[in-house]
Protein backbone atom coordinates (compact mmCIF):
# COMPACT_ATOMS: atom_id res chain seq x y z
CA UNK A 1 0.00 0.00 0.00
CA UNK A 2 3.17 2.19 1.04
CA UNK A 3 3.78 2.35 -2.76
CA UNK A 4 -0.02 2.98 -4.03
CA UNK A 5 -0.92 6.02 -2.13
CA UNK A 6 1.44 8.78 -3.80
CA UNK A 7 0.50 7.27 -7.14
CA UNK A 8 -2.90 7.13 -6.48
CA UNK A 9 -3.61 10.34 -4.29
CA UNK A 10 -0.21 12.60 -5.42
CA UNK A 11 -1.75 16.02 -4.66
CA UNK A 12 -4.32 14.69 -1.39
CA UNK A 13 -4.14 16.46 1.88
CA UNK A 14 -3.54 13.49 3.96
CA UNK A 15 -4.73 13.06 7.57
CA UNK A 16 -4.16 10.24 10.02
CA UNK A 17 -6.80 9.82 12.66
CA UNK A 18 -4.58 9.67 16.07
CA UNK A 19 -6.12 10.11 19.49
CA UNK A 20 -2.72 11.58 20.77
CA UNK A 21 -0.60 14.78 19.38
CA UNK A 22 -2.90 15.60 16.85
CA UNK A 23 -3.88 18.74 15.01
CA UNK A 24 -6.97 20.26 15.79
CA UNK A 25 -7.74 21.40 12.13
CA UNK A 26 -7.62 19.85 8.99
CA UNK A 27 -6.14 22.08 6.05
CA UNK A 28 -7.54 22.39 2.95
CA UNK A 29 -7.18 24.75 -0.36
CA UNK A 30 -8.09 24.79 -3.56
CA UNK A 31 -10.70 21.98 -3.75
CA UNK A 32 -7.80 19.54 -2.76
CA UNK A 33 -8.82 15.91 -1.96
CA UNK A 34 -8.54 15.01 1.56
CA UNK A 35 -7.52 11.73 2.27
CA UNK A 36 -8.32 10.28 5.64
CA UNK A 37 -6.53 7.23 6.94
CA UNK A 38 -8.54 5.18 10.19
CA UNK A 39 -6.78 2.61 11.64
CA UNK A 40 -7.82 -0.47 12.72
CA UNK A 41 -9.56 -1.52 15.87
CA UNK A 42 -6.62 -1.60 17.97
CA UNK A 43 -5.20 1.63 16.40
CA UNK A 44 -2.27 2.34 14.70
CA UNK A 45 1.55 1.01 15.90
CA UNK A 46 4.27 3.51 16.30
CA UNK A 47 5.32 2.37 13.38
CA UNK A 48 2.33 2.71 11.07
CA UNK A 49 1.93 6.62 12.27
CA UNK A 50 5.71 7.09 11.22
CA UNK A 51 5.08 5.61 7.76
CA UNK A 52 2.21 7.70 7.11
CA UNK A 53 3.62 10.68 8.44
CA UNK A 54 6.82 9.81 5.94
CA UNK A 55 4.11 10.06 3.28
CA UNK A 56 2.39 12.93 4.16
CA UNK A 57 0.20 12.37 6.71
CA UNK A 58 -0.81 15.12 9.40
CA UNK A 59 -2.00 13.59 12.31
CA UNK A 60 -5.28 14.46 13.58
CA UNK A 61 -7.07 13.93 16.86
CA UNK A 62 -10.47 14.04 18.36
CA UNK A 63 -9.59 14.21 21.62
CA UNK A 64 -8.48 11.60 23.78
CA UNK A 65 -11.44 8.97 23.69
CA UNK A 66 -10.45 5.86 21.48
CA UNK A 67 -13.46 5.47 19.41
CA UNK A 68 -14.73 2.38 17.37
CA UNK A 69 -13.70 2.79 13.54
CA UNK A 70 -17.16 3.20 12.43
CA UNK A 71 -17.83 5.69 14.82
CA UNK A 72 -14.04 7.53 14.12
CA UNK A 73 -15.02 7.79 10.68
CA UNK A 74 -18.30 9.21 11.01
CA UNK A 75 -16.99 11.76 13.44
CA UNK A 76 -14.04 12.64 11.03
CA UNK A 77 -16.65 13.51 8.12
CA UNK A 78 -18.69 15.33 10.28
CA UNK A 79 -15.61 17.14 11.69
CA UNK A 80 -14.94 17.99 7.58
CA UNK A 81 -18.33 18.49 6.99
CA UNK A 82 -18.22 21.59 9.46
CA UNK A 83 -15.19 23.15 8.64
CA UNK A 84 -15.45 23.25 4.82
CA UNK A 85 -19.56 22.92 3.97
CA UNK A 86 -20.22 26.53 2.92
CA UNK A 87 -24.19 25.84 3.06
Amino acid sequence: VKEEVDALWPNSNRVVAHPYHGNQTIKQSNNQTILLAVGPEGGWTDEEVTLLEEHGFARYSLGSRILRTDTATVALLAQLMKEFDKC
